[in-house]
């Protein structure tokens, strides 16, 4: 998902919410990516009712694909594996270094997303 799911409300009908196991905001790097962050992990506490959790402990990231070696996406990935594995999968070391966070640190913006203006 990404940070413009629409309205807060939306999040209720969102049935995966009660099957995952991780939830990706991916494209943390746009207007309102906090905020989306804090509402999904609201919606994922009370859907797993998970309320003795605080809502930082849920397992909701933020990340930006489209960026080489985003931090945000290692954790989200390295926390996969640990999941599959959990579930059978094959164990291997994933080869990368830990990453302390649950959100894309590094929110450099290489294309603005409007265009400057140029005052004539």
């Amino acid at each position: 998902m990404t940070p413009e799911f629409d309205a807060t409300s939306q999040l209720e009908k969102i049935d995966m919410l009660d099957f995952t196991d991780l939830v990706a905001i991916n494209k943390y790097d746009r207007k309102g990516d906090d905020a989306a962050l804090h509402d999904v992990r609201k919606q994922l506490q009370r859907n797993k009712q998970a309320f003795a959790l605080s809502t930082d402990e849920m397992s909701v990231y933020g990340t930006i694909a489209s960026k080489f070696n985003d931090n945000g996406v290692i954790t989200l990935y390295q926390l996969l594996v640990q999941n599959l594995q959990s579930k059978g999968l094959e164990k291997f070391d994933p080869a990368l270094a830990d990453v302390p966070t649950k959100v894309s640190t590094e929110k450099t913006i290489i294309i603005p997303p409007a265009k400057p203006k140029i005052s004539s």
